[in-house]
């Protein structure tokens, strides 16, 4: 009956047996202090449902009696607050260190300033023009100009395959960093079953939800995600599963802005797969239409970034590669213009200058500047000087005559001309080349001089984005220890409260049970 010593003996029973599962728990925080991604686990106690209930056939006297204590649950402390702004500003703080490694590789590839660097070169191929103004019949010179143009091709075409390399790896990373996008949906979709099973039985898989967590957060870094639990009508009430679905941004087929659940349970597939053609990274829905990712921060959209991206303030290899190309295009097509205007050592009827720089194609064929058909080929990556050039520096244009003139080896008019553009100005039409002009604001100099300036302007940007990330990531992470993380202080003295709570349990059943021998043994006598 209520409130006998078999009723007070239970109530000592269940209290052993929660302060045992509360120091269960208190030992399972300790042993994973150090585990990545655990988050603290507490045993909840509640008070046990008292007796007797209102009813007709109570029995008389006070009331009500409690039962004791129960364990309601083993709950996780989590903050899901703090864990979506880890997410969203780990996924900046990884945007940006892709995107300053690759602007560090750029920083070499250019090298500036060093003795090595293009500038270094341009000066010594302007020299060389200038000295072979002042003796246009000497081959000794004009074996200058000869060197000092094939280094300074050879310096635009080994700058540009570097940039391909970085490409290359750019491409390598995207594959790496989309192999591992997949496997982690896979985990992810997985664990969804898995945490729903264990739900469902009423229970809270929590290192599971750790586990889960733990991928989320690996995915953050990768794209911005959007994480939503899912839930469901169950007589009438609205649970939650357990389960989580998890959106990105995506463009459709029609170019339209859309938010897409690459991980979903409702799909039969439980997610979707991301597929790699280069650095655009698409995917397939359930009904098979195609999307395109449309990040906007992680490493996926850093290394779009850092490759393909060619707008005016961009920090891309694509970038530098196109003003390479500008600068490229612009210092053979000007040079050759003076050039093929001139005189060279030859006598006539080949006395008429020929382009000094020309661009082959892959084949080593010299390709027609002038053909449309060719545009792609005007490019520091197949620039080169003159074959016949190389062949006979007779060929190299220093003299300069007027029609009807008779034929003079020792002019010097073209050379002076040429070595002169090392101070000429130029702008930049709306094509996007570099053209003369009196009132421009650009040399062949600074032109090159401004954007490897970029280039140190745009590192130095990113370490301090990555300095202010890595500062604010940290603090969030903090914040989450402080929620989460385990005390090993506060868990040894939640350890110490339990044992003595489990040793007064102990001797409150000692009493009872004291109490249970005197009546048995007293009804013997």
């Amino acid at each position: 009956m209520a409130g006998g010593i078999f009723f007070g003996i239970n109530i000592g029973v269940k209290a052993l047996r929660a302060q045992q599962t509360a120091i269960s728990v208190t030992g399972h925080n300790i042993a994973n202090a150090n585990t990545p991604g655990y988050s603290r686990q507490v045993a909840n106690m509640q008070t046990g449902f008292a007796i007797p209930v209102p009813s007709n056939n109570r029995w008389k006297g006070a009331g009500q009696l409690g039962t004791g204590v129960e364990i309601s649950e083993v709950k996780r402390i989590r903050d899901h607050f703090i864990d979506w702004q880890i997410r969203a500003e780990s996924g900046v703080l990884n945007e940006w260190q892709t995107r300053h490694d690759t602007l560090s590789q750029i920083e070499t590839v250019f090298l500036e300033p060093s003795a090595t660097g293009i500038s270094n070169l341009m000066s010594a191929f302007w020299n060389s023009w200038q000295e072979l103004s002042k003796f246009p019949e000497s081959s000794p010179v004009r074996t200058t100009v000869k060197e000092t143009g094939i280094a300074l091709a050879e310096a635009f075409r080994h700058s540009y395959a570097r940039l391909e390399t970085i490409e290359e790896g750019l491409d390598r990373q995207m594959e790496i960093a989309i192999n591992d996008a997949n496997s982690l949906l896979r985990q992810i979709a997985s664990l969804n079953e898995q945490i729903k099973f264990i739900k469902t039985g009423g229970d809270n898989p929590n290192d599971l939800l750790d586990k889960r967590d733990l991928l989320l957060d690996r995915l953050s870094r990768l794209m911005d995600i959007e994480v939503k639990d899912v839930t469901a009508l169950v007589a009438g009430r609205i649970i939650a599963t357990g389960e989580v679905t998890v959106g990105v941004r995506t463009t459709d087929i029609n170019g339209a802005p859309a938010l897409l659940n690459i991980i979903d349970p409702s799909l039969a597939s439980r997610h979707l797969k991301f597929e790699r053609n280069g650095l655009a990274i698409t995917v397939q829905d359930s009904v098979n239409d195609t999307h395109t990712l449309a990040a906007n921060t992680g490493e996926v959209f850093g290394i779009q970034r850092a490759g393909n991206d060619t707008s005016p303030d961009s920090t891309s290899v694509a970038y530098y590669k196109n003003k390479l190309d500008i600068f490229a295009e612009g210092i053979s097509r000007i040079l050759n213009e003076i050039h093929s205007s001139g005189i060279n050592l030859k006598e006539p009827p080949d006395d008429t200058g020929i382009a000094f720089f020309v661009f082959k194609d892959e084949l080593g064929n010299v390709i027609d500047v002038s053909d449309p058909a060719m545009e792609d080929y005007l490019s520091a990556k197949y620039l080169f000087l003159n074959p016949d050039i190389e062949k006979d520096v007779g060929f190299i244009a220093a003299g300069k005559v007027d029609s009807g003139e008779p034929f003079n080896p020792g002019n010097r008019e073209n050379a002076l001309a040429i070595a002169q553009l090392r101070n000429a100005r130029f702008t930049l039409d709306a094509n996007g080349k570099l053209i003369s002009s009196t009132v421009g604001d650009l040399r062949f100099e600074t032109f090159y001089q401004n954007f490897v300036a970029e280039v140190g302007v745009a590192t130095k940007e990113a370490e301090r984005m990555i300095q202010n990330q890595t500062t604010l990531v940290n603090q969030l992470t903090n914040r989450k220890e402080q929620v989460s993380g385990v005390s090993i202080d506060e868990e040894t003295a939640n350890m110490i409260s339990y044992h003595r709570a489990f040793q007064a349990a102990s001797r409150y059943i000692m009493v009872l049970d004291e109490l249970a021998a005197t009546i048995v043994n007293g009804l013997k006598a």
